[in-house]
């Protein structure tokens, strides 16, 4: 859960930095598709790329940069392996464009 944290934490800073925090603390329908945005991470993997593109179809046009945001850095970027301890599991993570 602990990254689930973070990236909620993520979320809102790019929701400051994009000036939509009254928005996010006023309209009740902006703070929800805000929530939704950060559950993608609980669908299945082979799901996600449907789920954004389903929220894509709903944003309002201010939440455009956001959802554009979370979309390059947090689903459709390049995995890259990480760890290099060959009897540990693989694990990817998501990288920055």
């Amino acid at each position: 859960m602990d990254c689930f944290y973070h990236l909620c934490q993520s979320t809102h800073k790019r929701i400051q930095k994009l000036g939509l925090e009254t928005k996010y603390r006023t309209d009740e329908d902006f703070s929800h598709f805000c929530t939704m945005l950060d559950s993608l991470a609980f669908l299945p993997l082979s799901n996600i790329n449907e789920g954004m593109d389903y929220l894509k179809t709903i944003v309002s046009l201010d939440a455009d940069d956001l959802v554009d945001y979370f979309d390059s850095v947090y689903v459709r970027s390049p995995l890259c392996r990480i760890g290099t301890d060959e009897n540990l599991s693989i694990r990817f993570r998501r990288l920055p464009p």
